[in-house]
């Protein structure tokens, strides 16, 4: 089953609803679930590249790239700025990132996500309500709409290595 492009999605955030502590626990979890979702997945699966699009370990590279961006934007905000012009990048999908362990993304990936919880988390209402106009977007964001719209990443993407290796692991019919 495809999923819809991620620039292609329509995000509806929460606006001044206070979902912030299951936000919290989605953000929580995807280091878990990555590691869960990596080790029933060979090595060799990793690295494939279906129809050119990003492997498995680009998208846990992606995810990585992705966090470091994140805890910019909170850094911006909870610094006043205004509007945030950050690169979205769409990472580069090269051929050196499936030379990366795995196990190394997800160390780096949940140290970083330990990182940006342990910012957030601490955060009182005011604080997660703050807004800054965020360019990718075209449309502000509070940190509280920046974690709905990181947990929906995150979402995408877990959805995503499991379809990679489901049609990866699917016999051919000939």
């Amino acid at each position: 089953m495809n999923q819809i492009g991620w620039f292609e999605r329509q995000f509806e955030f929460p606006g001044n609803q206070n979902i912030f502590p299951s936000l919290l626990e989605r953000l929580e979890g995807t280091s878990i679930r990555l590691r869960v979702k990596t080790l029933k997945i060979s090595d060799s699966i990793q690295v494939i590249r279906p129809e050119g699009k990003w492997s498995i370990m680009e998208n846990i590279r992606h995810l990585l790239e992705m966090e470091l961006v994140w805890q910019k934007f909170i850094s911006s905000i909870l610094k006043g700025k205004r509007i945030i012009n950050l690169s979205n990048t769409k990472s580069p999908a090269s051929p050196q990132l499936n030379n990366e362990n795995v196990d190394h993304l997800l160390i780096q990936f949940a140290d970083q996500r330990r990182i940006t919880l342990e910012t957030i988390s601490k955060l009182k209402n005011d604080k997660i309500f703050k807004n800054a106009f965020y360019t990718p977007l075209q449309r502000p964001l509070s940190i509280l709409d920046l974690a709905y719209y990181m947990a929906e990443h995150d979402d995408h993407h877990l959805a995503r290595i499991t379809n990679i290796h489901q049609t990866i692991s699917l016999p051919t019919e000939s």
